[in-house]
């Protein structure tokens, strides 16, 4: 909506960028959490305190572990009935919007990408923002490569665009799983 001229000539912008993950942890200490569970607060809300103190971490783990077996099916393959059953879980869950399936999804290939990039350039990756699934995403990362990395985010990115349509959730992550196949 806009606002009146005389309004607009008395503010001035503020642009707030994120914080450093150590600060948003500095900022969680009042909270009853171990230093790890702030450490992967901070992470996973990406600079933002106000989301990092509203994150409900076992909810958390728990779909972002969905989330990592999704993706592990889409480089190892396996067996669909497993997948769609998978699928079928993670569309009926009540707190897994697609928009939130998504940025779980993106968060997970934003760490794949990092470390693929350590793995190839030798150097110690970048912080992680999924730093307690660091393991598992490091033996994913050891059998892609640059093109399945690629299509991946070109799969999410059009999965991304089609939100703004009524989609199935369940029968769009099945053919994301899917189109991920080796």
């Amino acid at each position: 909506f806009e606002l009146l001229p005389t309004i607009r000539s008395r503010a001035f912008p503020l642009r707030l960028g994120p914080l450093e993950s150590e600060e948003v942890e500095r900022l969680l200490e009042a909270l009853p959490w171990t230093p790890a569970e702030r450490q992967l607060a901070a992470r996973l809300s990406e600079g933002s305190p106000g989301a990092a103190r509203r994150l409900d971490l076992a909810e958390s783990r728990r779909l972002r572990s969905e989330l990592l077996a999704l993706l592990r099916h889409g480089v190892l393959g396996g067996e669909f009935a497993a997948l769609f059953a998978r699928t079928q879980a993670l569309a009926q869950a009540r707190e897994g919007t697609l928009e939130k399936l998504l940025g779980g999804l993106y968060g997970l290939l934003h760490d794949l990408l990092y470390l693929v990039v350590a793995r190839d350039t030798g150097r110690p990756p970048r912080a992680l923002r999924n730093v307690d699934l660091e393991k598992e995403l490091a033996a994913i990362a050891g059998r892609v490569d640059w093109a399945w990395l690629a299509r991946a985010a070109q799969r999410l990115d059009r999965l991304d665009r089609l939100l703004r349509r009524n989609i199935n959730k369940q029968v769009a992550l099945e053919a994301l799983a899917v189109s991920l196949a080796p």
